[in-house]
């Protein structure tokens, strides 16, 4: 790797396949909102400041939401405000649909122009969960144009059965699944008070870690000299991990469409892509990159 690295620079393109490097980017954080201090007029020595309420914070909207909901309207409005998506879908038993009629809709600051929803015959049975949800979700997602990566999950409302049936069911679109989880003592900055009960927001990706697993599949068909597959199946991978170890992922898919169109006798086309593949990989060594990462850039 390292000598491909350097005749990268120089002279051309390599002539050995890319070294595996183990999966281990550093995450960039969200910033907390913050609270805005108003100050009251002083009286006498004395000087009363006191903070505002916290107004609710929102996210930059996104192209599909599929929430839970069994009973907590309020805390599935919030969601739906923060993340003011574009497609929405509830997952939920047939009793639940008259909360989302009386109590949800008519709360929705930015009604998303398209809203579907899943009825889960059981929701404490995790295969009957996942049957009705593989069989719904995928043609939805596609007749709303929803793209690997593009698609948040929300669990707050499901039952454990729900949330592994929701999770599994839509890993190949999901690039961050959120929930809002009871406050403790001693997170009070951090709290969001729904329906006076304090909760917390917490989100992730699951891809930023199961990606290493795609990831070895991805070298394995480099090595093998499969080069296109190679490049799309990194491709998939930058379009689903977070923004921190995207520059990785392109920088691998980079590499691969360098040598399919070195292949090919493509040889300009190439040598963009194989410089470009060098810069993303600088780039992801600025983010933290997997262990050795620096040692090999030139």
């Amino acid at each position: 790797m390292n000598r491909w690295l350097r005749k990268a620079k120089t002279h051309g393109v390599a002539e050995r396949p890319m070294r595996r490097l183990g999966l281990c980017a550093t995450r960039p954080t969200c910033a907390k909102p913050l609270r805005r201090r108003q100050g009251m007029k002083p009286e006498g020595i004395c000087a009363v400041l006191w903070y505002s309420p916290r107004p609710m914070a929102h996210d930059q909207p996104v192209k599909a939401l599929v929430i839970a909901l069994t009973g907590h309207t309020a805390a599935a409005v919030y969601s739906i405000n923060r993340l003011q998506p574009d497609s929405l879908c509830f997952v939920l038993p047939e009793g639940a649909k008259v909360l989302v009629e009386a109590d949800v809709q008519p709360k929705i600051e930015h009604m998303p122009r398209r809203w579907d929803w899943v009825v889960l015959p059981e929701t404490d049975e995790f295969v009957s969960c996942y049957r009705a949800l593989a069989q719904a979700l995928p043609e939805m997602l596609r007749t709303w144009d929803v793209q690997p990566g593009e698609l948040v999950v929300d669990v707050t409302g499901a039952t454990p059965a729900m949330a592994g049936a929701l999770t599994l069911a839509t890993l190949s679109h999901s690039s961050r699944v959120v929930s809002l989880v009871p406050a403790r003592a001693g997170q009070e900055d951090d709290r969001i008070d729904i329906a006076g009960q304090p909760f917390l927001w917490t989100q992730g990706n699951p891809w930023d870690e199961a990606a290493s697993v795609s990831r070895r599949e991805g070298c394995e068909l480099f090595n093998r000299g499969l080069f296109a597959a190679s490049a799309k199946l990194f491709r998939e991978l930058e379009a689903r991990v977070s923004g921190g170890q995207k520059p990785l992922y392109r920088a691998f898919a980079d590499l691969a469409d360098g040598y399919d169109l070195w292949e090919r006798f493509q040889y300009r086309q190439a040598w963009e892509k194989l410089k470009h593949a060098v810069k993303a990989f600088e780039m992801a060594a600025l983010w933290g990159g997997p262990p050795g990462l620096k040692a090999v850039l030139p």
